[in-house]
């Protein structure tokens, strides 16, 4: 292996060499990688970092994600808010789509839906994280409200032959909201970051709709 080693430097000393002896020029020397970079079409090894910023003003951005229970699933919606040094005021708006689910038993068919939506008044301070993120501990205060429906169709055999079923029922299920979280955030540019939102969305009444909620963010800022 070293004599391969040494054979090879010979090599490229020679082809460096060369070229310059038969025209009687200096011989070139071979690029370092220690060599600093120009503008003359160098590869630059800098890269441009940039640095997370608080910020005083307006910010709008869309949220999108999951709820970790029934009646949220994947959802999105819109964040806005402003901004005083490191106080946040703001909003947000979120749909959750929810599911449908079909269930056949014998001849009956069953089917149920649920979905909500949300609306909440927020409240955060921004930290920052060595110039790297901007890290916020919020808290919103709301209203919830879950919309679904079930209905049963088909026929259940009785003493004349079949009984025709055809039932159904529609949920509207306002709440109070209470959400504390967590939201990270990185700058893409100055005024563009993306980030994480996870947060624990505590709805009162009878329903069983409190769970946390997993989110991805895009804030622009003005």
């Amino acid at each position: 292996m070293k004599i391969a080693s040494y054979v090879c430097l010979i090599f490229l000393s020679i082809v460096y060499t060369l070229p310059a002896q038969i025209s009687g020029s200096p011989p070139i020397s071979a690029p370092s990688a220690s060599t600093p970079t120009t503008d003359s079409g160098s590869i630059s090894k800098s890269t441009n970092f940039v640095e997370a910023t608080l910020h005083k003003g307006v910010s709008v951005g869309i949220i999108f994600g999951y709820g970790f229970k029934s009646g949220y699933d994947f959802g999105a919606g819109i964040r806005a808010g402003y901004s005083a040094s490191r106080l946040y005021l703001g909003g947000i708006f979120t749909y959750h789509f929810g599911r449908s689910l079909t269930v056949k038993t014998g001849s009956l068919i069953t089917t149920t839906e649920l979905f909500g939506y949300s609306v909440a008044g927020e409240i955060g301070y921004d930290v920052l994280l060595e110039k790297k993120a901007i890290l916020r501990p919020f808290v919103g205060v709301g209203m919830s409200n879950f919309k679904g429906s079930s209905s049963i169709v088909g026929s259940i055999p009785d003493s004349t032959g079949s009984l025709p079923v055809n039932f159904s029922e529609n949920q509207n299920d306002p709440n109070i909201l209470i959400c504390p979280g967590i939201l990270v955030q990185f700058p893409i540019s100055h005024d563009l970051l993306f980030g994480g939102d996870l947060r624990y969305n505590f709805v009162t009444g009878d329903g069983d709709y409190s769970g946390f909620g997993l989110y991805t963010t895009f804030m622009f800022r003005f």
